[in-house]
């Protein structure tokens, strides 16, 4: 019985210094760190996929290198889509994890980014495998 009671309490104890958690902060309906010109605000499309963007900061010994910020992790999502000025329906995450003498803490936010198709350019659309271009031999 002794020795049942140990392994619970050394489980207990291992799960809290190898363990992490996540946690919602907070759902937005649009969020932006660049200046968004809304007289053109009928000419914006949204992204066909959500965009996720993170900011992570470490712990050494209880002494943090950094502290993670939501204004870039939501510039890191926002850098991923070409043209992209804002976020909408989206969410804001708090992830932390400990590892006995080191961890981590991180801001992760997700939504679907808003295009402004004037600034994504000509070359921001996906490309296929399956065409190829010839030039014209008339020409």
């Amino acid at each position: 019985m002794r020795l049942e009671g140990r392994t619970a309490l050394a489980g207990a104890l291992a799960a809290m210094a190898l363990g992490g958690c996540v946690h919602r902060v907070m759902d937005f309906k649009i969020m932006a760190t660049r200046n968004v010109d809304l007289s053109k605000v009928a000419s914006l499309r949204r992204g066909p996929e959500r965009s996720t963007g993170e900011d992570r900061a470490y712990v050494v010994f209880v002494v943090p290198t950094a502290m993670p910020h939501v204004e870039e992790a939501v510039e890191r999502a926002l850098r991923k889509v070409p043209g992209a000025v804002a976020l909408v329906d989206g969410t804001v995450y708090e992830k932390n994890a400990w590892f006995v003498a080191f961890g981590w803490s991180s801001y992760v936010v997700e939504g679907t980014p808003l295009i402004d198709p004037a600034l994504a350019g000509p070359g921001s659309a996906p490309t296929s495998d399956f065409t190829e271009s010839h030039p014209d031999p008339a020409r």
